[in-house]
């Protein structure tokens, strides 16, 4: 499995109410950093397989996913990309925290609606997102009927559509949101990674169908950071996963 990407873990971001976006918008620092480099491992994927979105999401919840959908969002607009981010995860929608919004209406109300309509602007210039609004009926019966349209809608708005899907193990929609973005990175958490559990989810992957972008190795010690953490080490430990 190819590790496209490490980020940091700071206890100051545990701390912060501040959006995430607001953080990365402010210049240079480690996490900013990061997520450029993980972008331009993503870019060449992007360029190779022509996703018709990204679905980003974990094994587990609480190991980062939203904010890696969202670090990504950003780091692919500050490099001219015109990027949707779409929360689909209706159980714990987070997405709006993040990219310094507040919920509204968004993909459970899209029906009758122009998607510009819901689209909410963030202080990055080119990157908006559709909050996962405040469904009727099931999350699952809105991820099936919503998430097809809403990814078809934001591809004629945007160059790079990302899907802020739940976790793996969780809820019974996430399937659907994988497959129908087609797409995927897996967010794991540097603390608490296991590799049969990632072996696991890298094969549920497949069994959906989804083509997996990368694995992301989120929440990295400093003391591993300031020696340069060898992530490759890491991916060779993982080679029996396949691509």
């Amino acid at each position: 499995t190819n590790v496209i990407g490490e980020l940091p873990r700071l206890r100051s971001l545990r701390r912060n109410d501040r959006a995430l976006v607001d953080i990365l918008e402010e210049g240079t620092t480690v996490l900013s950093e990061s997520f450029k480099s993980l972008r331009a491992n993503l870019e060449i994927r992007i360029a190779a397989e022509q996703p018709r979105a990204i679905a980003v999401s974990s094994y587990q919840m609480g190991e980062g996913k939203t904010s890696v959908a969202a670090g990504v969002g950003w780091a692919l607009a500050s490099v001219g990309h015109t990027v949707i981010a779409i929360d689909a995860d209706l159980r714990r929608p987070a997405l709006h925290h993040r990219l310094g919004g507040t919920m509204g209406r968004g993909l459970a109300d899209l029906a009758g609606h122009d998607i510009n309509e819901l689209l909410r602007p963030t202080v990055a210039r080119g990157l908006r997102f559709l909050p996962a609004g405040l469904p009727d009926r099931s999350p699952a019966d809105v991820v099936a009927v919503n998430l097809p349209s809403a990814i078809d809608k934001a591809r004629l708005e945007a160059s790079v559509v990302i899907v802020d899907a739940p976790p793996l193990e969780m809820v019974a929609e996430t399937r659907q949101v994988i497959s129908t973005a087609g797409h995927v990175i897996l967010v794991v958490d540097a603390g608490s990674v296991n590799l049969p559990e990632l072996a696991n989810a890298v094969a549920e992957l497949r069994e959906q169908g989804a083509e997996l972008l990368g694995v992301v190795i989120n929440r990295v010690r400093r003391r591993w950071w300031t020696r340069s953490y060898d992530y490759y080490s890491f991916a060779s430990n993982t080679q029996g996963l396949g691509d």
